[in-house]
């Protein structure tokens, strides 16, 4: 099932289910710290994806891609990934292989002290490691 090409970031599906959530929560009479974070930092969000002009990356490549590339799914061997399990999720749709990296860095690059903040060092060294070649 491919999306169309007005649709190509999943954005609709995306924004639709952040507004779910933020129905959500605002139906509550409290919210906890992750659920205020959430409502600020989505709105934040929401203004991106609006605005976000999609002409760039329809040029890339479109691939069935993993979806669940988290750490526990990762297997390394002397500090070098060495296998990928769990295939689980594989999309059934192509999307741009962006998209599993932007996954990769949101569960594997977080602050250790703060999981709700992305830490930068991390993601650099993973996006680097992603486009060397492998020997």
């Amino acid at each position: 099932m491919e999306r169309a090409a007005s649709d190509l970031l999943n954005r609709t599906a995306t924004l639709n289910e952040i507004e779910e959530y933020r129905k959500e929560i605002m139906r509550k009479t409290e919210v906890d710290r992750s659920e205020s974070n959430f409502l600020e930092e989505s709105a934040k969000l929401t203004r991106i994806l609006r605005g976000l002009d999609e002409g760039p990356y329809s040029k890339l490549g479109l691939y069935t891609i993993h979806r669940d590339l988290i750490p526990e799914n990762l297997i390394w061997k002397q500090d070098k990934l060495s296998a990928v399990i769990d295939f689980e999720h594989v999309s059934e749709s192509n999307d741009p292989i962006v998209k599993d990296m932007a996954v990769t860095v949101q569960h594997c690059c977080r602050e250790r002290q703060s999981r709700f903040e992305l830490d930068l060092d991390s993601a650099g060294q993973f996006l680097q490691s992603y486009v060397k070649p492998v020997l």
